[in-house]
């Protein structure tokens, strides 16, 4: 789970970086320059949804990975109760 939240924190980092560039952006006069600017802005936002995409992958397959975990030991603790409880048909004993 520390690697999902690493990957959300450099995501975060890296909108913050973008944020930062459109500001900077604004206050250039050179239209080439704020269009640069702007594009290597638009591309860590990118960076950053392929990072939290990659995070919510992580975190989903690792959810399922638990869940069925529980599930497999859910079960083998259900087949060992029933074997255990007696017969409802009465105090019969097993032959």
């Amino acid at each position: 789970m520390s690697r999902v939240l690493d990957l959300l924190h450099q995501a975060r980092a890296t909108r913050d970086e973008a944020r930062r560039a459109r500001r900077l952006a604004g206050a250039l006069t050179q239209v080439d320059d704020q269009n640069r600017l702007l594009r290597y802005a638009d591309g860590q936002d990118l960076v950053a949804a392929g990072m939290e995409q990659q995070a919510t992958q992580q975190a989903s397959a690792s959810m399922e990975s638990a869940l069925r975990k529980a599930h497999r030991s859910d079960t083998g603790r259900d087949a060992a109760d029933q074997e255990n409880q007696p017969s409802r048909n009465g105090p019969h004993t097993k032959h």
